[in-house]
């Protein structure tokens, strides 16, 4: 899904970030202003469709964002690679690449382009060669080359926590991940297990192994 959004300029030391109920996360520059479309929701695989993750900013200044299994990221400090690419109104692929060379790592990345002044994701699927890709859903646009870049800034599968959690709650309510950090730790209430961060290593505990378990919540 092609989605029209404002030029960003990330802050993250000043910056609201908002996770709607269609799973895009949204950011406000000074906590007031108009919410500006941060990060589509790709698909409904990770927040889940009855599920609502928790957002926070860790001691890096990254933006996490846990899912049913995978912790997303997103760090603005993460330079955005640009290049250019061809489009065919009407076609899934980009081809003529310049400016990056494809491979299997830019698959489900975002991209984000330019037409008459406003911004547009696009989603690469799979990489047909080192010069192009197939994307999901078609071009809406005129044909031609197009200015983009690659939203390297965000990881959805960044971190895996090894287990899936169900998309409601044994009452059939929607399941929240309460989040919270301390010291050099990040934690995640996963139902009545709580994984955890260290944002020195950057490495996670799994359901399987969590940091703690409390009395069953289901």
């Amino acid at each position: 899904m092609d989605e029209g959004v404002p030029a960003l300029k990330c802050h993250p030391e000043i910056a609201q970030y908002a996770l709607t109920n269609s799973g895009h996360i949204v950011q406000f520059q000074d906590g007031t202003s108009t919410p500006e479309l941060l990060h589509p929701q790709i698909n409904s695989s990770h927040f889940g469709p009855g599920y609502s993750g928790g957002l926070v900013v860790d001691q890096k200044n990254r933006l996490l964002y846990p899912g049913v299994r995978y912790l997303g990221r997103f760090d603005p400090s993460i330079t955005k690679p640009s290049f250019t690419f061809t489009a065919t109104n009407g076609g899934d692929d980009i081809t003529n690449i310049s400016g990056i060379t494809m491979g299997a790592g830019y698959e489900e990345k975002q991209i984000v382009y330019s037409y008459n002044g406003k911004y547009y994701y696009w989603r690469i699927d799979v990489t047909l060669s080192t010069t192009s890709a197939d994307m999901y859903g078609n071009f809406q646009f005129p044909t031609g080359t197009y200015s983009a870049y690659v939203m390297d800034d965000f990881d959805d599968f960044w971190k895996d926590f090894g287990g899936t959690l169900p998309d409601y709650t044994s009452e059939g309510d929607t399941l929240y991940m309460p989040t919270e950090v301390y010291e050099d730790t990040v934690l995640f209430m996963r139902q009545n297990r709580i994984t955890t961060l260290n944002t020195v290593t950057d490495t996670v505990t799994t359901d399987a192994s969590p940091a703690f378990t409390t009395p069953g919540v289901s």
